[in-house]
């Protein structure tokens, strides 16, 4: 059953070095291992900051988040990580959280937190792909140098769909494209909901596998619907574009655990940018 294995969110707090600094505040340090490649802070740390603390304000596991990407962050520059509990009822929490870089506004999270119930109907609609196990699939690598970014903090091993050495050469791809990839965080439980949400954050490489150029995308919203709570050192991404027009990307991903549960989905829109590579 879902939540029979209960998550602490302080193990999501050590892995992003965020401290606890009032009764429903929290700073985190923007560090290297938050960073994407271009140098500002990776959407995924974003989300799974808010949920994290989150989490540990209103002591429920996360049903629901969508984040609002308002502005980015630097190395060198601490997240306040601030949470409001909207309302409280008797198996629901509604709850903001607002990470902000002094007065400036980062990342806006709005969620619904809630206990489960054990007697409600259980049913899932989708299947997970067919696909090698983890030991079996290739490394999935990366155009551009890497070093001092998140993806140190994430091992990747590509289960279904191209390469980025791939993307550059084969064109465009049919309706129905998706890449499948295997993640995790060495040392961490990635199906955590904090962890989810930073392996989730993938629907830009998606939309550049689609469109077949080497394009990458600035996340301007991000949501996260959890299903299933289940300890994870391995999690299938299967990541799908949706469309791309007039500059913005729009995708979607189910996350999957090795055992074929369904953990969660997740939805994104980025702003589409070319890569400068070479």
């Amino acid at each position: 059953m879902s939540d029979m294995l209960v998550h602490d969110p302080l193990a999501d707090h050590r892995f992003l070095g965020s401290r606890q600094v009032g009764e429903a505040r929290w700073e985190v340090p923007v560090t290297p291992h938050l960073v994407s490649p271009s140098g500002g802070l990776y959407g995924g740390a974003g989300i799974a900051a808010a949920i994290a603390a989150m989490e540990s304000v209103t002591g429920r596991p996360l049903r629901w988040v969508t984040v609002q990407f308002s502005s980015s962050a630097q190395v060198g520059d601490v997240l306040d990580v601030g949470v409001s509990v909207d309302t409280e009822g008797r198996r629901i929490t509604q709850a903001t959280a607002v990470a902000a870089v002094g007065d400036r506004v980062v990342v806006r999270a709005m969620a619904a937190l809630g206990e489960a119930r054990g007697d409600a109907p259980r049913g899932a609609w989708v299947t997970m792909p067919d696909v090698p196990e983890p030991e079996d699939c290739p490394a999935s690598g990366f155009p551009v140098d890497t070093t001092d970014t998140f993806m140190e903090t994430m091992e990747r091993r590509r289960a279904e769909g191209p390469g980025w050495e791939d993307f550059l050469t084969h064109g465009a791809r049919p309706a129905g494209f998706r890449i499948c990839m295997w993640a995790r965080t060495p040392g961490y439980d990635a199906g955590s909901p904090a962890m989810l949400s930073w392996l989730a954050d993938m629907v830009p490489m998606a939309i550049a596998g689609g469109v077949g150029e080497p394009v990458g995308g600035t996340s301007l919203d991000n949501t996260l619907r959890m299903v299933e709570r289940r300890r994870c050192e391995w999690v299938l991404l299967e990541v799908r574009p949706t469309a791309t027009a007039d500059g913005y990307g729009y995708g979607e991903a189910h996350l999957w655990a090795p055992d074929g549960t369904l953990l969660a989905t997740a939805s994104q829109t980025a702003i589409v940018r070319t890569w400068r590579l070479g």
